[in-house]
């Protein structure tokens, strides 16, 4: 999860997630829209294996905020919970890179 933050609107966050159940590219959006969702993993396969993702935050961030201009990133949030699916879930990470084009 990327957040970036307004001073008028407060954080704005664009979560990457990897769903047992909800399709890939399904977008949704939740905290009264400053949070929008992309499902970029969906199903069990694969899931004992290292897996690389590449995103491209700042169009997504235009794309779903609708600004051409996107503020300057706040922090970078990594994070495995099954709560709102009341299920257990684990995760490891490793190698993160922020790049800038």
């Amino acid at each position: 999860m990327l957040v970036l933050y307004s001073r008028i609107t407060g954080p704005k966050a664009i979560k990457y997630v990897w769903s047992e159940k909800v399709p890939v590219g399904t977008h949704l959006n939740s905290n009264y829209g400053l949070t929008q969702v992309l499902v970029l993993r969906s199903g069990l396969a694969g899931q004992d294996e290292w897996s690389e993702q590449k995103v491209n935050v700042r169009e997504d961030y235009k794309k779903y905020f609708g600004e051409s201009d996107p503020p300057k990133p706040a922090g970078i949030g990594v994070l495995t919970d099954s709560d709102d699916t009341k299920s257990s879930a684990q995760g490891d990470y490793a190698n993160f890179r922020a790049c800038r084009r």
